[in-house]
């Protein structure tokens, strides 16, 4: 049986249809990302609980998310709060990471709002008044204060509010209890190393946005 050339051409069509529809199954979430880093952004978004707290995976992703500024010459990239919290912790001299656990950025404003448990065994009893004889080795606190940008790469958390068993410190002496708990933290600073080409954040209530070096 002999197929006319119009049928043999709807059959050759067909074929083609399907083999290309196979394909762009296979490698959906490469050719997602091919198009725009903006729109696999929306996906996860949409799909990905943002706990606030840290993972490898999260690291990644942000690592990947700055990349792109440069990859697409996008101005700025938006960021998720476990995302924040990756950058932060990886950021941190390795000393001060280990005083920290169970890091979470909680939504706020402007500034960069933390909820972890710190180790205060640097601190001496006399700096946290009668609150010492009742207080574990680790304890619960959130942190606050703005972060900044001082170049490529580099940024620091100036901690500016300290709260610890419902107790909110004033600012002055925020920056001391942190600059006690923590061995690299002068004056309640915080030093973060960032991946290269970020020069600029604004902390918003659901992470942040990144903005890159301009072109020149």
């Amino acid at each position: 049986m002999r197929l006319g050339s119009g049928v043999l051409g709807r059959v050759l069509l067909i074929l083609a249809l399907s083999a290309a529809v196979s394909a762009v199954w296979l490698f959906r979430d490469e050719l997602l990302r091919a198009v725009s880093p903006k729109v696999v952004q929306v996906r996860e978004a949409l799909t990905d609980e943002d706990t606030g707290r840290p993972t490898a995976e999260s690291l990644r992703s942000a690592r990947d998310r700055i990349d792109s500024l440069h990859g697409w010459s996008m101005d700025s990239i938006g960021l998720r709060r476990t995302e924040v919290a990756s950058l932060l912790l990886a950021g941190m001299p390795e000393g001060n990471r280990a005083y920290f656990d169970s890091v979470e950025v909680v939504p706020g404003g402007a500034l960069l709002t933390v909820h972890a448990r710190l180790q205060l065994a640097r601190i001496s009893p006399g700096r946290l008044g009668p609150l010492a004889g009742a207080l574990d080795p680790w304890e619960w606190v959130t942190l606050t204060g703005p972060l900044k940008i001082h170049g490529a790469g580099r940024g620091t958390w100036q901690v500016e509010a300290l709260s610890l068993r419902s107790v909110q410190f004033p600012a002055e002496t925020s920056r001391q209890l942190v600059a006690a708990a923590l061995p690299e933290a002068d004056e309640g600073t915080i030093r973060v190393q960032l991946p290269e080409g970020v020069v600029g954040m604004e902390i918003r209530a659901g992470g942040a946005m990144l903005f890159r070096k301009e072109a020149r």
